[in-house]
């Protein structure tokens, strides 16, 4: 297997590769962002107007390049990482890259 370095999404080419390493800096600079992360349920209807989100999106460099959807599969992808590991994210996206082959 190949070893993707932590906070690489080049996986997912340019675009989006730059906007999920954008927001994982962003995380990176809020204090208690990732605790958040960690603790966060995306179904809750208070967590997409959280302030401790609006401040990891407001130290996102390329938030004016996102949709609302492409902010929230950003958001989610660094939810299941906080809350699993990068080491199983990668083996989720590589799983299914499989599946679509």
């Amino acid at each position: 297997m190949d070893i993707i370095p932590v906070g690489n999404f080049y996986m997912f080419g340019i675009w989006r590769s730059r906007a999920y390493t954008d927001g994982w800096k962003a995380v990176d600079r809020v204090p208690g962002g990732w605790e958040f992360l960690k603790n966060a349920d995306t179904q809750h209807p208070d967590f997409w107007t959280h302030p401790m989100l609006r401040s990891i999106e407001k130290n996102m460099k390329m938030i004016s390049e996102h949709s609302r959807a492409t902010f929230r599969e950003m958001v989610e992808a660094l939810v299941f990482i906080a809350q699993h590991s990068w080491e199983e994210y990668v083996e989720k996206y590589k799983d299914s890259e499989t599946r679509e082959k």
